[in-house]
C-alpha cells in the first residue's frame, strides 16, 4: 500500500474508533454508574469499552508493522501544511485552556488549601510553557525542518508530572474507581511525547513512535468524555499534537 492511501487509511480508522469510543464512553457514563456516581460492579457497557479499547490498541500495533524501524527529524517531520495547522492549534488549546483554569483557580481561592492551590497553578502554568513549546516546534519544523529537544523536553516533563500528581491522588482516593481511561491517556501521551522527541537525538524510533501516537489520540478523547473543562482541553491539545506527528509519521520520508 502506498504511503499517502496508508496513512489516510489508518487515521481515518483511527478518528473513526476514537468517534466510536467516545459514543461508548458516553452511554457507560449514562448507564453503568450508580446514584452516587461509582461505577456498578459486572456492568457490560464498561467490558465492551474495555475489550474496544484493547481492540484499539491491537490494530494500533498492526497498523505501524509497515513502516521503517528507525528514521531521522528532518527526513519525516519536515514542513507540513496539515502538521503545522495541527500543531499551532493544539498548542493555542493548551495556552488558552492553563490560562482558563488559572482564572477559575483565582475565582475558587477562597476554599482551597494554599498549598494545593499553588501546586495547581504551577501545574497550569507549565502547560502554559508546554503550549508555547508546541507552537515553537511546529513553527521551527515549518521554517527549519527540525526542532529543538528542549522543547520537546518541557511538554514530555508536563505530561509526566501530570501522571505522577494525578496517579498518586487517584491512588489515595479510594471513591474514584473509574480513572482507568484517564490514566490510559496520561500514560499514552507521555509515551508518544517521549518519543517525538528522540527523533531530535537522530535516534527516533519511527514504529514506536507511530504506536502511541495512535493509541494516544485514542485515549486522550475517549478520556475526556464526562470531564472538568480544565482536563478536556488538555487532553484536546494532546489528541492534536499527538495526531499531527501521526500524520507524519506515517507520511513519506525524505532521504538525505
Amino acid at each position: 500500500m502506498k504511503k499517502k492511501t496508508l496513512r489516510i487509511v489508518v487515521l481515518c480508522s483511527i478518528l473513526a474508533m476514537t468517534a466510536l469510543g467516545c459514543l461508548m464512553r458516553y452511554y457507560q457514563l449514562q448507564t453503568g454508574v450508580d446514584e452516587t456516581g461509582l461505577p456498578i460492579r459486572g456492568d457490560v457497557t464498561a467490558k465492551l469499552l474495555l475489550i474496544f479499547s484493547g481492540l484499539v490498541v491491537l490494530l494500533s500495533a498492526l497498523s505501524c508493522r509497515s513502516l521503517s524501524a528507525h528514521s531521522t527529524e528532518r527526513g519525516l517531520f519536515g514542513p507540513n501544511a496539515v502538521s503545522l495547522s495541527l500543531g499551532l492549534l493544539s498548542g493555542l488549546v493548551l495556552v488558552v485552556g492553563a490560562v482558563w483554569s488559572v482564572l477559575d483557580l483565582l475565582g475558587e481561592r477562597g476554599t482551597a488549601e494554599q498549598m494545593q492551590f499553588l501546586a495547581a497553578v504551577a501545574l497550569e502554568l507549565l502547560q502554559f510553557l508546554a503550549g508555547l513549546s508546541i507552537l515553537s516546534i511546529a513553527w521551527l519544523r515549518w521554517k527549519r525542518g527540525g526542532s529543538m529537544l528542549g522543547l520537546h523536553a518541557l511538554v514530555c516533563l508536563w505530561q509526566v508530572l501530570m501522571l505522577l500528581l494525578n496517579f498518586r491522588r487517584w491512588s489515595m482516593d479510594p471513591t474514584i474507581l473509574d480513572y482507568c481511561f484517564r490514566l490510559f491517556a496520561l500514560i499514552a501521551g507521555m509515551c508518544g511525547l517521549y518519543h517525538i522527541g528522540a527523533f531530535c537525538l537522530e535516534s527516533g524510533r519511527r514504529r514506536m513512535s507511530a504506536f502511541w501516537c495512535l493509541t494516544g489520540v485514542f485515549f486522550s478523547l475517549v478520556s475526556s468524555v464526562g470531564e472538568q473543562r480544565s482536563w478536556q482541553m488538555m487532553e484536546l491539545g494532546v489528541f492534536l499534537w499527538l495526531l499531527a506527528n501521526a500524520w507524519q509519521l506515517f507520511g513519506e520520508e525524505k532521504q538525505g
